[in-house]
């Protein structure tokens, strides 16, 4: 059977699922779940994501996505892979972490109520999951942008984008209109049905007809699989690229040829390359063979070795907001990583997993339609 298109397009909604493995677990423990948000954020900066909502579970997770280019495949390639990749390593094990393809379902913005319904939808997911029990509140589980939405906008993280939630619900983002998003969604909670729900979980629209029908024409008009879309992307991401470069070897007052010749792991070679990989999501093989820098292995080894302190500080993009029963948030922690992470048991040893390649930062606009990576 062939598969289902991925439809693209400036500024497209998207509401997406995935499973692990078998339904196996795709976070074990409070590492994994820092890692994935770790990882989405920097997916965010390098595709240009906001996130209006999501919820993490241990066997799958929900987002609410919007993307300002039409870059959810590639992005998705990158994130997915990335993710899987970073818990193989630390788990020292190997092979798929999500189940098949994940779940896309395009969601009209201007239909009523239907942002401020997927992102209840997504932030009650944990309540129907049994994680939060009845006279618990709902913001007690941490790991959804449920308790960022309760907490003034400049706290949140850069790549969530509460306003189309906030406008759709016909809420104000200040103290009386969180407080008013905190009582309708703790109502949904208790009278929500599965019926409510139902079309959140089937179907590939959801919207008015006029959306739906602009979608289907696009589709029969637009950019067919196996097109040169991803060409494009993978160009404009080098174009980028090479502006960089050329910008900081202007800066070092370094030639072409000088390049060539330092050490492969020159300090100077290394800032340019964590730059590229901090603006793009080129691969590291395209990295190290544009700078010269020997193997894929060579750089990536020279880039983890002095990671470790940047890594960490990155880490405290986003720390999960806990609640007592009464409702009243503790302090937060300034990481949301424990000091001593549990060891994985019966480890199965493996090389290490390469980073896959990855989404491009430049839009080269208008609708596509993509088979998909995943």
């Amino acid at each position: 059977m062939a598969r289902k298109l991925r439809i693209q397009f400036p500024g497209a909604l998207y509401h997406l699922l995935s499973r692990g493995d078998r339904r196996e677990a795709i976070v074990r423990d409070d590492v994994d779940r820092a890692r994935f948000i770790e990882t989405l954020s920097e997916a965010c900066g390098k595709t240009g994501w906001k996130v209006l909502a999501f919820s993490l579970l241990s066997d799958h997770f929900h987002m609410l996505l919007t993307t300002p280019k039409p870059n959810l495949v590639e992005g998705m390639k990158w994130f997915l892979g990335t993710y899987t990749a970073r818990f193989n390593r630390r788990h020292r094990t190997c092979g798929h972490l999500f189940s098949g393809r994940y779940k896309s379902q395009m969601i009209d913005p201007g239909f009523p109520g239907g942002v401020a319904g997927a992102a209840d939808y997504i932030h009650l997911n944990a309540a129907r999951a049994g994680l939060v029990v009845p006279g618990q509140p709902l913001q007690a589980f941490g790991w959804s942008s449920y308790p960022e939405y309760l907490r003034p906008a400049v706290a949140r993280p850069v790549w969530l984008d509460t306003a189309p939630v906030f406008r759709d619900a016909g809420l104000a983002d200040d103290v009386a209109g969180r407080n008013k998003f905190r009582d309708r969604t703790e109502e949904r909670r208790t009278s929500g049905t599965d019926e409510l729900w139902q079309a959140w979980r089937s179907g590939w629209c959801v919207g008015g007809e006029g959306f739906r029908k602009k979608l289907l024409e696009q589709l029969h008009e637009g950019t067919e699989p196996g097109s040169q879309a991803g060409v494009v992307w993978r160009a404009s991401v080098e174009e980028h690229a090479e502006k960089l470069i050329a910008r900081e070897l202007a800066a070092r007052g370094w030639s072409e040829a000088e390049l060539a010749t330092m050490l492969k792991t020159d300090p100077g070679k290394l800032a340019i390359a964590r730059q590229i990989r901090k603006e793009t999501t080129l691969p590291l093989t395209w990295i190290a063979a544009r700078l010269h820098m020997g193997s894929r292995n060579t750089l990536r080894n020279a880039l983890a070795s002095g990671a470790g302190a940047s890594a960490a500080a990155s880490r405290g993009v986003f720390a999960p907001r806990k609640a007592d029963p009464s409702g009243v948030f503790s302090k937060p922690a300034t990481s949301p990583l424990p000091s001593s992470p549990r060891p994985a048991a019966a480890p199965t040893p493996r090389p290490a997993a390469p980073l896959p390649p990855s989404p491009e930062a430049a839009d080269p606009g208008g609708f596509t339609v993509e088979p998909g990576w995943d």
